[in-house]
């Protein structure tokens, strides 16, 4: 016997490729903007104390509003864009200074006269050889490649170019709607998802988890590390520190750490003093090495477990291959985009084990 279509069944089926297609039309109305959504949320998560605060005091939603966003540009945006200035003036003058290129030059002949020994004394007869290293190669086009993405956007900030203008109003725009209702948004998501309240809930939960996690126990932790660290630097005279600050806060995000900046300084500056007979650059390069991992390690143990309380634990090595793949798949924000995705993706699935495959017994997503 053919089955056949109920009449019932095809209102029901024109209905969902209805709703596909509008969801299809409205997901491509609001790509173009994902990004200053999201940040927006973002940054009201981190300033909603603030607004609760000055609400309890006032009792006006209007004001803890305006103070509020007052509070997030310059706290926020303007420190943001003196950092990014601040990097492309020092890209612009790294060649100039030579400064950190003697730096590195030194760590690099100090590593390839190794090379060259072991090449000569120990692979010499197997017919193989280690290739040298350029790390001054290396830097430079690193440096041009940050300076090719920067420079853009610093200018449109320094003209005032038209769409950093817009984009600004529509970040206002949007704190000035979500720190009122940011307390709401669980219902909200509720409302408009057609999975159950509990599920919802969870969902909703492990992101915000999540977002706090990125932000306070990775990305705090990260700006405390780099900015110690600078400090010597500074003081030491190292060139490009405000470079040297941003490649170690995004080090120690990915989480692969900003010893990959102070330890191959410090020892340059190590075989320089050794290299001109300075003692007193030696004890600085050693002393450099020693503080840094000293101090790295008590930002870590110190900081970290209070800021992550109540977050969700990235296990390090998914945390890694999320944060690159965030990265390669959404550029900068990719650093939260990556783990919010990874750690949604296990949400689904353990929902899925659990509400659909029958299987109901208590079990606690596990990441760490």
């Amino acid at each position: 016997m053919k089955k056949t279509i109920s009449n019932l069944e095809i209102p029901t089926i024109f209905f969902l490729l209805l709703m596909v297609a509008l969801g299809l039309i409205t997901f491509n109305l609001f790509s173009p903007y994902f990004n200053i959504i999201i940040i927006s949320l973002i940054i009201v998560q981190i300033f909603h104390p603030f607004y609760r605060f000055i609400y309890r005091k006032t009792k006006s939603a209007g004001l803890s509003t305006l103070l509020s966003i007052i509070v997030t540009l310059v706290c926020v945006i303007i420190p943001l864009v003196i950092i990014l200035l601040l990097t492309i003036n020092e890209i612009k003058n790294l060649s100039d200074s030579g400064n950190l290129f003697s730096i590195v030059g030194n760590l690099e002949s100090s590593i390839n006269n190794t090379i060259i020994n072991i090449n000569n004394n120990i692979l010499k007869s197997t017919g193989f050889e280690l290739s040298q290293l350029e790390l001054r190669v290396i830097l430079i086009d690193l440096a041009t490649s940050l300076r090719n993405q920067l420079l853009p956007i610093a200018s449109q900030i320094l003209s005032l170019s038209g769409k950093i203008l817009f984009n600004l109003f529509l970040l206002v725009l949007s704190l000035s709607y979500l720190f009122p209702m940011f307390d709401k948004l669980p219902q909200i998501f509720k409302k408009v998802s057609p999975l159950d309240d509990e599920v919802d809930t969870l969902i909703f939960e492990k992101l915000r988890q999540t977002t706090k996690g990125v932000l306070k126990g990775t990305l705090i932790v990260a700006i405390l590390q780099a900015t110690a660290v600078l400090i010597p630097l500074m003081l030491m005279g190292v060139g490009a520190p405000v470079l040297l600050w941003l490649i170690m806060v995004l080090l120690s995000i990915v989480p692969i750490g900003s010893g990959l900046v102070w330890a191959p300084v410090g020892v340059a500056i190590i075989i320089g003093g050794i290299s001109s007979g300075n003692s007193t650059q030696i004890v600085l390069g050693a002393l450099l090495i020693i503080y840094s991992a000293i101090i790295i390690n008590v930002i870590d143990t110190t900081f970290r477990p209070r800021l992550m309380k109540g977050a969700v634990n990235i296990h390090p090595l998914a945390a890694v291959f999320s944060v690159l793949g965030g990265i390669a798949m959404f550029g900068f924000l990719g650093i939260l985009y990556g783990p919010v995705l990874f750690v949604l993706s296990l949400t689904l699935v353990d929902i899925y084990r659990r509400n659909f495959l029958g299987n109901n017994r208590n079990h606690e997503i596990t990441t760490a």
